[in-house]
């Protein structure tokens, strides 16, 4: 498979931006609004301080809900 997202969905292996993009596609299908967020984990914290390296960077899917606003899924 060419393209990374039909490759993500048969290997079930990729990182989080594939994860994210396979949530979203399925939810709006369904008809739930989606988007991705990207940013980064909390880091780690030592001496009264976090350290946030570029291997926290995150992105996940976030669905609408009317009675909850959006919804961080992970």
């Amino acid at each position: 498979m060419s393209d990374p997202l039909s490759n993500f969905l048969v290997s079930r292996t990729g990182y989080c931006t594939q994860f994210a993009t396979a949530f979203i596609m399925a939810s709006r299908l369904k008809g739930i609004p989606a988007r991705m967020a990207i940013g980064f984990l909390p880091g780690t914290f030592s001496t009264g301080s976090y350290t946030v390296r570029a291997s926290d960077a995150h992105a996940w899917p976030e669905l609408w809900f009317p009675d909850l606003g959006w919804t961080r899924f992970e």
